[in-house]
C-alpha cells in the first residue's frame, strides 16, 4: 500500500500542466503534445514571467517573437532559481550592480536557454522518436516548430505520464527509482536550497529532519514564493538577502504523497495523475531510500512505446 498525504497545493501545481490536446493521429506526437501553449516574448521583464509561471503552474515558458511565433528561446523555472542561487545571478551582482529590482525588471532574453542550444522536432515525430529525443539528450521537454521554426507545440514528461494513466505497468519501483539522493535539511536556507538544485541539477528536493523526510521543496516553490505579495514588498525594500535567509521550511510542501519501493509503475503513474505532482519519494518504514520522476518513468516504459 502506498503511504498518501494528500497536499492541498498539488491541484494547483497541475491546474497549469491540464492543457488542450491535438486529436491527430495515434503515434504521432501531437496526439499528446500541447498546442495551445503559454509563451512570453523576448522583451518581457523577468518579474512578468515570474508571475506568468507563478499564476499558470507552468515550469517552462517559450520564448517567441509574437507577431509570427517564431521560436527564440525557452525559459523555465530552473533558470529563475538560478537567478538567485546560481550562475545567471551575475546579472544581479554584475550586470545591475546588486540592484535586484533592476535586475527583475530586465528583459527574460538575458536569462532564457537561446534557440541555438534547444532540442526541438518537427511536427511529423512519432512519440516514439519523440521519448529517444527526449532520453539521448537528457531533457524535460521537447519544441515542436516547423521548417520555418514557427512554434506548434511543446511536449514534455508528463504527457508520457497521462498517456500512461490507467495502463497496466507490472514494473517495480525500485527497479527503476534513482537512489542518488540530493537532499537538503530542515534547517537549510532558501538561498542553500537554491544553489543545490542549481548545482545539482535537481528542480525537486526532499527535506529531511534528523533523516527522516518530512517535506519536499521544488523550483516551483521558489517562484511561488518570489511571486507573493510578502516578497514583492521586501523586494522593493531591498531585502531579498534576508528573505533568502529564511529556513526551507518556509516554502517546502509538508504534506507529501509517498511510495514503497515493491509498488508498481502503475500505481505510481496513478499517483503523480491524482495528486498532481512529478516525483514520488520512496519510503521503507520512515526511511527514505529513493526518488521516481517522471523521467524515470519515461525511461523505464520507451521500449514500449
Amino acid at each position: 500500500m502506498s503511504h498518501v498525504i494528500r497536499d492541498s497545493r498539488s491541484w494547483d501545481y497541475y491546474r497549469g500542466e491540464v492543457k488542450r490536446r491535438s486529436k491527430g493521429k495515434e503515434g504521432n506526437i501531437f496526439s499528446i503534445a500541447t498546442l495551445d501553449v503559454e509563451t512570453v516574448s523576448p522583451t518581457s521583464p523577468i518579474i512578468s514571467v515570474i508571475r506568468k509561471m507563478a499564476d499558470t503552474g507552468l515550469r517552462r515558458l517559450p520564448v517567441v517573437i509574437p507577431s509570427r511565433r517564431v521560436l527564440k528561446g525557452i525559459v523555465s523555472a530552473t533558470d529563475i532559481v538560478s537567478l538567485i542561487g546560481g550562475h545567471k545571478s551575475s546579472l544581479i551582482t554584475e550586470r545591475y550592480e546588486g540592484d535586484i529590482i533592476k535586475a527583475l525588471n530586465a528583459s527574460v532574453e538575458h536569462i532564457m536557454t537561446p534557440y541555438d542550444r534547444l532540442q526541438t522536432i518537427l511536427p511529423n515525430t512519432s512519440i516514439k522518436e519523440a521519448a529517444d529525443e527526449m532520453i539521448s539528450q537528457n531533457v524535460g521537454s521537447l519544441l515542436i516548430i516547423d521548417e520555418e521554426g514557427v512554434l506548434k507545440g511543446i511536449v514534455s514528461e508528463r504527457d508520457f505520464v497521462v498517456k500512461l494513466h490507467g495502463k497496466h505497468l507490472d514494473f517495480k519501483v525500485d527497479d527503476y527509482m534513482s537512489t542518488h539522493l540530493v537532499t537538503c535539511d530542515i534547517g537549510d536556507s532558501i538561498a542553500e536550497a537554491c544553489k543545490l538544485m542549481v548545482t545539482k541539477g535537481y528542480r525537486r528536493l526532499p527535506v529531511l529532519s534528523k533523516g527522516k523526510i518530512i517535506g519536499m521543496t521544488t523550483a516551483g516553490d521558489v517562484i511561488s514564493f518570489i511571486s507573493s505579495g510578502r516578497i514583492f514588498n521586501a523586494i522593493h525594500m531591498g531585502k531579498l538577502d534576508e528573505i533568502l535567509t529564511l529556513p526551507v521550511a518556509t516554502i517546502m510542501a509538508k504534506n507529501i504523497v509517498t511510495i514503497p519501493p515493491r509498488d508498481t509503475l502503475k500505481r505510481a503513474v496513478d499517483l503523480m495523475i491524482d495528486y498532481g505532482i512529478g516525483s514520488l519519494p520512496v519510503v521503507e518504514g520512515e526511511t527514505l531510500i529513493g526518488i521516481l520522476t517522471e523521467r524515470d518513468i519515461l525511461e523505464a516504459i520507451v521500449g514500449v512505446l
